[in-house]
């Protein structure tokens, strides 16, 4: 990588340059490539599986699948701004958590269980079935705000990952995944209540597209 950045090419192509070093380094490496493309006059190409890296690298952002480009654009707008639900999953680690759910009369209903009004941005939806998404970063233990909505789930497995926990719940019609900061320890098998911002869901129609992208999805 060195040598491929002394030469001073107008483009240099990257294959996922970081994938076989450990976490600290990485985080480290990418901080001083994110540098060294702002401070050179070339094009840098940067292929990479994990979104957390292209956001921290930043600049433009193309998502593929299956050799099908799905979206391109400014890194921050195709992350909160994803134009269906297969970008929204693959730009998300972990992927977006999604659940069916219908609007009818003045509410959103996830399970037959959990209902919620109308946010001023969902009343724009018309009555029917959606796919709601929400990220697992955006879901936690204890209410941050008024428009929460709590909802009951059962353990599946926690998974520690440095000073983060990923914690992987479901009930009988949807998995959800959570991504806490710090270390916490569950309990498989026991029942957990979580907090969902209703004005952080976006909403994608029955073929994928989203239909909804919340005022909040910019916001941490």
């Amino acid at each position: 990588m060195g040598r491929a950045l002394v030469k001073d090419a107008d483009v240099v192509l990257f294959d996922e340059p970081l994938v076989n070093l450990d976490y600290k380094l990485r985080e480290e490496f990418r901080e001083e490539l994110r540098t060294l493309f702002s401070e050179r006059h070339c094009i840098a190409v940067y292929a990479t599986t994990e979104p957390a890296e292209a956001l921290a690298l930043g600049g433009y952002t193309a998502v593929l699948h299956e050799g099908r480009l799905l979206q391109y654009g400014r890194t921050d707008d195709v992350y909160h701004r994803p134009l269906d639900i297969l970008t929204a999953e693959m730009f998300s680690e972990p992927p977006i958590n999604v659940m069916r759910g219908i609007i009818s009369g003045s509410e959103v209903t996830f399970d037959k269980r959990v209902h919620f009004p109308l946010t001023d941005d969902l009343r724009t939806l018309a009555p029917g079935e959606y796919r709601f998404g929400v990220r697992p970063a955006h879901i936690s233990l204890v209410p941050r705000s008024d428009d929460d909505i709590e909802v009951e789930m059962e353990v599946e497995m926690a998974e520690i990952s440095g000073s983060e926990t990923f914690l992987h719940v479901a009930n009988v019609l949807f998995h959800l995944t959570v991504h806490l900061e710090g270390v916490h320890e569950f309990t498989p098998g026991k029942a957990v209540k979580l907090y969902i911002p209703t004005r952080k869901v976006y909403a994608f129609d029955r073929q994928g597209a989203v239909v909804h992208i919340p005022t909040h999805a910019g916001r941490a």
